[in-house]
């Protein structure tokens, strides 16, 4: 894979999807009782649940109808749950599954020019299967010029709360997905889309104008490079990310 120099070391692995539909990589109804340690009072989780800002959730089916008041509460959109004990993506204790946010953004910068970021390889934001610990990592990495204005991308998800209002019990811990969350988010994309329309909010790894969708990750690679796999309409191959602000971000919280 190529490498393009003066790219954005701190952001490196996007997941993209074009026409083809192929993906790359690169630069309520509660179900069981009792906290799970990590906010959410359930247990028995299945892909496409759709959690609550009280902890409850509710099950996807074809025939399932929210009221009102169901979409206004609703958080995130369950993608991966645990299926055994050794679990790469979920390693920390007491998680079971990971959910999707249900807002997206994208037009802003990973990095502004000129902060370590953007210059510097972050060793401890390398992790392919927890983001949560690559986002600590990269805000404490500069934690002195850790601005909006300085990391926009990482400010979003990491200010969640501020974006969404709704969020309840879930008002922190939002983080941005390595780049195997992201695939397997990818994976269920289907099954998490129809519960997301059934709330009524953007889907994801929905193709743009552009023909394409990419996904930003929080993995880094290599200093003072950045990479990614694109597929643009009929063309694949590498390209140059360095600050660009087109890759699409949404913050990931464990349940």
């Amino acid at each position: 894979m190529k490498k393009f120099s003066n790219a954005l070391a701190a952001f490196v692995l996007v997941a993209c999807i074009g026409l083809s539909g192929a993906l790359l990589v690169g630069c309520s109804n509660n179900a069981g009782g009792g906290s799970n340690g990590n906010g959410s009072d359930t247990v028995n989780f299945q892909v496409g649940d759709i959690i609550f800002n009280d902890g409850s959730k509710v099950s996807y089916s074809e025939g399932l109808t929210l009221s009102p008041e169901q979409k206004a509460a609703a958080v995130a959109v369950i993608f991966y749950v645990r299926k055994n004990t050794d679990e790469k993506l979920l390693s920390d204790a007491g998680v079971n599954a990971l959910g999707l946010g249900l807002l997206e953004k994208n037009n802003i910068p990973m990095a502004k020019a000129g902060t370590k970021g953007a210059t510097e390889l972050i060793e401890g934001a390398k992790s392919l299967t927890n983001g949560k610990s690559n986002t600590a990592a990269i805000i404490a990495y500069d934690s002195e010029n850790y601005t909006e204005e300085n990391y926009p991308k990482i400010w979003w998800v990491d200010h969640y709360n501020a974006v969404a209002s709704n969020l309840g019990k879930y008002s922190s811990d939002w983080y941005m997905p390595a780049i195997d969350e992201v695939r397997a988010l990818y994976s269920n994309a289907d099954k998490v889309n129809a519960s997301i329309q059934k709330i009524g909010t953007e889907t994801v790894f929905t193709r743009k104008a552009s023909g394409r969708y990419c996904f930003q990750s929080s993995t880094t690679v290599d200093e003072a490079y950045c990479w990614y796999h694109e597929i643009n309409f009929e063309s694949a191959g590498s390209r140059k990310d360095g600050f660009s602000a087109w890759s699409f971000i949404r913050g990931i919280h464990q349940f």
